[in-house]
């Protein structure tokens, strides 16, 4: 005997629930219109980029006055907020900038060390 295969339809695609506080209303607009219902505002409305998930920009912690070291992101606070790239390009272009210790992953730069370094600016400004 040779068996029938029956044909089945595939089933649609789950819904994201709605009780869900992070599932804004574009997320289930474009659930619906994958599976084929109709949007809850008409279906025509133009697809807008949600973003509500962007964070927001990393302001760099305050520096207490007896710090011996600086994070990078506090060093490049210190130079008017300049970015992690132009740190970058000043420790390996600039031969007179402070390098940096690690610990693990994370550069750490001595106060003492950048002071020296500003100062030596300030004179090379002034002569």
């Amino acid at each position: 005997m040779t068996k029938h295969k029956t044909a089945t339809t595939p089933s649609p695609p789950p819904k994201p629930p709605t009780d869900n506080p992070h599932v804004t209303k574009h997320h289930r607009a474009s659930a619906d219109k994958r599976d084929g219902s109709d949007d809850a505002d008409g279906g025509d409305a133009p697809r807008r980029l949600c973003t509500d998930h962007i964070p927001e920009p990393r302001t760099p912690r305050p520096v207490p006055a007896d710090a011996v070291w600086l994070t990078s992101v506090q060093t490049c606070a210190r130079y008017g907020g300049r970015s992690q790239m132009w740190l970058w390009r000043k420790i390996n272009r600039d031969a007179a900038f402070p390098k940096p210790a690690y610990l693990g992953r994370m550069m750490m730069f001595s106060r003492a060390e950048l002071d020296a370094y500003d100062t030596t600016l300030i004179q090379k400004r002034s002569a």
